[in-house]
């Protein structure tokens, strides 16, 4: 697993599906950052979160 570098779908994929209300915000912020050691994938998926309209 490529764990050290950013992965461009999947944590932006978590935080839309949490704006959905499938998962809560911070159980995705919590899995992604335990998942992926680099920041920029909880900064990714906490932006989708805001930038999806639903």
């Amino acid at each position: 697993m490529l764990a050290g570098n950013p992965i461009l779908n999947t944590p932006p994929l978590i935080g839309a599906i949490s704006k959905l209300g499938v998962i809560s915000r911070e159980s995705a912020k919590q899995v992604i950052s335990e998942t992926f050691r680099d920041e920029r994938n909880v900064e990714a998926a906490l932006r989708a979160y805001e930038e999806l309209k639903i």
